[in-house]
């Protein structure tokens, strides 16, 4: 499904769609699910399902990516958010920003980042 939603996405900026606008929604949706998740609701699970998707998808979509330090995407608040659950669904989750990233092993993703996806 994310992959789908990376292509629609990347058809709709070739047509005319903002990248900036898409960039800040994107972000504002990841900090405000990371923010709420920490609360420990019920929804937190939710929360942190839609904030990793938010993740991937910036990521692919974004040229810069979200592991890289020039950019405004606050991928390590991120990481904690998930890292703070104890779930067996929580390590899918973190497995997923690890292995269906596309700039996670870039050069310029930062090695603090790295280590707290190892």
């Amino acid at each position: 499904m994310t992959l789908c939603l990376c292509e629609s996405l990347n058809e709709s900026i070739k047509t005319g769609l903002n990248i900036d606008n898409l960039a800040d929604w994107l972000r504002t949706v990841a900090n405000s699910c990371c923010v709420e998740a920490l609360k420990q609701t019920n929804n937190s699970l939710k929360l942190l399902r839609v904030m990793t998707g938010c993740c991937l998808i910036y990521d692919s979509v974004i040229p810069i990516g979200a592991f890289n330090p020039k950019g405004k995407f606050n991928m390590i608040e991120c990481v904690r958010a998930l890292q703070s659950f104890d779930q067996e669904e929580v390590t899918l989750l973190i497995n997923s920003i690890k292995y269906a990233s596309k700039h996670f092993n870039d050069d310029d993703t930062p090695k603090n980042i790295k280590v707290l996806l190892l």
